[in-house]
């Protein structure tokens, strides 16, 4: 038997074990990251992204389709050439 304290407490161990801290980047990581990213559209470049989701850090390989770095939308094929948005 456990008390609803002890419970709470090994669920939100639980819940936070093996996630990541959401990256922060500086203005001049985004800076380059652009220009790669530009760089890569012009001459049609693979490239391997990481990118933060809910804890977790997720990769994959695909070419940049469409960046719109005001709007701040990126569209890239994966491997498949299927759009990733």
């Amino acid at each position: 038997m456990m008390l609803p304290e002890h419970v709470e407490l090994l669920r939100r161990h639980e819940e936070g074990h093996g996630k990541s801290s959401k990256p922060f980047l500086d203005e001049q990581q985004y800076n380059e990251f652009n220009e790669l990213i530009l760089e890569a559209m012009e001459v049609n470049r693979t490239l391997e992204f990481s990118y933060y989701d809910r804890g977790s850090i997720k990769q994959f390989v695909g070419s940049v389709h469409y960046f719109d770095e005001i709007g701040k939308e990126l569209r890239i094929f994966d491997l498949d050439r299927a759009i990733q948005g």
